[in-house]
């Protein structure tokens, strides 16, 4: 009997727990909010063309397509760089129509700055964007993110995910 119950209440646990798992990913109005992670690779001659992802990943970058006010969330986890360095952070082919805040467009590359960031005494660094619903467009966008050693001119890539990744905002 008590063999059985125990049996009982794990189900029970093990139910509520997955349906919590699932109602937590789904946002008001019926929209599933996945987070698509993208690793962060070296590149080779300072150009976000030549991507190394035959070398380790060197961080993450996080994109999520929330729902509400903000459209598109942009979370940057890396490694290995330098200590205590300002890099900037760099979108290629997000939409020429983005008027987000602190921004440089490079025509030539279709790259917007979008902010900058400092690494710590171990080389670690975060950064975070939200892109508000009136910044940018709904729609299907391949894009690519480059860390980039210069805040102030263009300046080399250190980092990029692969080029043409798929983000889709408020389908």
């Amino acid at each position: 009997m008590k063999k059985s119950l125990f049996s009982i209440i794990g189900l029970v646990l093990v139910i509520g727990i997955a349906l919590l798992i699932m109602t937590s990913v789904f946002a008001a109005g019926g929209k599933w909010v996945n987070a698509q992670r993208v690793p962060l690779y070296p590149v080779d001659g300072g150009s976000s063309n030549n991507v190394r992802v035959d070398l380790p990943s060197q961080g993450e970058v996080v994109f999520v397509d929330p729902m509400g006010n903000v459209t598109f969330i942009i979370q940057v986890n890396v490694e290995g760089l330098t200590a205590n360095y300002e890099y900037a952070v760099w979108i290629r082919d997000l939409s020429t129509e983005y008027t987000g805040s602190n921004t440089y467009f490079y025509e030539p590359l279709g790259y917007y700055r979008v902010g900058t960031f400092t690494t710590n005494d171990e080389g670690k660094g975060k950064y975070h964007l939200n892109i508000l619903s009136e910044e940018l467009t709904d729609g299907t966008y391949y894009i690519q993110l480059a860390i980039n050693n210069e805040c102030v001119s263009v300046g080399q890539t250190v980092l990029a995910t692969e080029m043409n990744i798929p983000v889709t905002i408020k389908e």
